[in-house]
C-alpha cells in the first residue's frame, strides 16, 4: 500500500474546497428606489358667460314728470284730475288729505302729495268732494317751470330769465311776490306765483336793510338793498286753469 503524505493531502483538500466554493453574491439593498410621484394636473373650468338680458327684460324705473306749466298742469296733474286719479298716478301711500293754509289765516280742503326728495306739493280742491283741483301750491324744489325756475332759484338767476321785474315789499304773507307782467314770461302773469325771501341768517345780520324793502309796495329787482339779502325763491304755486274759467 502506497503511503500518502499528510501535507499533500491537506493541499489537495484545500484546492478542492476552493474550486467548489460558490461565487459570492452581490449584496442586495433592502431599500428600494422611491417611485416617482405623479403631479396632478389642475383643470381650470372656464365660466360660460350668460347671454345679456334683452332690453325688454330689463325693468325700467318709471320717470316722474316734474314740469310745471302754469294754467295747465303740474306733472301729470291737471284741472280734471280727481282724488282717485291722483292716487292712481302717485300712490295712495304718498297722499294725505288735510286742510291747507292759503294765507291770511284761511285754509282750504286739500291733499298733500309727498314723494320725498323735493317732490312734494299741496293740491287745493274746488270742493269738499275732492273731485276737481283748483291749484297746486307749496311746490317742492324738484318741481320747475319749463324755464328752470323753482324753489331755490336765486334773484340773479331770475333776472337772467326775466330781466328787470318788480316784486312786493317784504314783511307780510304775500311779501316778495314776483310780478311777471312786462317780462318775457308775461303769459304766466296771474297763473303762477313765485315768492322770494332772504335766509334767516341774513335777516339777523342786516335788519336795517330788510326794513328798507318792507311794506305793501312794489320794489324793482335792481334795488341795491336786494343785492345784499341773498334772496332765493322759497314758495311757488300755480293755478291749474285760468282763474277766470
Amino acid at each position: 500500500m502506497k503511503f500518502i503524505s499528510p501535507t499533500w493531502l491537506a493541499a489537495a483538500l484545500l484546492f478542492a474546497m476552493g474550486c467548489a466554493a460558490p461565487e459570492p453574491m452581490s449584496p442586495t439593498s433592502t431599500n428600494s428606489a422611491p417611485k416617482a410621484t405623479e403631479t396632478p394636473v389642475a383643470v381650470t373650468e372656464t365660466p360660460v358667460a350668460s347671454a345679456p338680458a334683452s332690453p325688454d327684460a330689463v325693468a325700467q324705473a318709471p320717470t316722474i314728470d316734474l314740469t310745471v306749466v302754469p294754467g295747465e298742469r303740474v306733472g301729470a296733474i291737471d284741472a280734471s284730475t280727481s282724488r282717485t286719479e291722483l292716487a292712481e298716478l302717485y300712490g295712495e301711500e304718498n297722499l294725505t288729505d288735510a286742510d291747507v293754509p292759503v294765507g291770511e289765516g284761511f285754509v282750504e280742503a286739500g291733499t298733500t302729495l309727498d314723494m320725498g326728495e323735493g317732490r312734494s306739493l299741496n293740491i287745493i280742491w274746488s270742493d269738499e268732494t275732492r273731485t276737481q283741483p283748483l291749484e297746486a301750491r307749496d311746490l317742492g324744489s324738484a318741481w320747475q317751470l319749463p324755464e328752470g325756475i323753482g324753489v331755490g332759484t336765486t334773484l340773479e338767476e331770475l333776472e337772467e330769465t326775466l330781466g328787470s321785474f318788480e316784486l312786493t315789499g317784504f314783511g307780510w304773507d304775500y311779501g316778495g311776490t314776483v310780478f311777471f307782467e312786462g317780462t318775457p314770461l308775461a303769459e304766466y302773469d296771474g297763473l303762477v306765483w313765485v315768492r322770494l325771501a332772504p335766509p334767516d341768517a341774513r335777516l339777523a345780520n342786516s335788519p336795517e336793510i330788510f326794513e328798507a324793502v318792507m311794506g305793501d309796495r312794489m320794489i324793482p329787482s335792481d334795488d341795491p338793498n336786494l343785492d345784499t339779502l341773498d334772496l332765493t325763491v322759497v314758495d311757488m304755486g300755480v293755478y291749474l286753469s285760468s282763474p277766470s274759467q
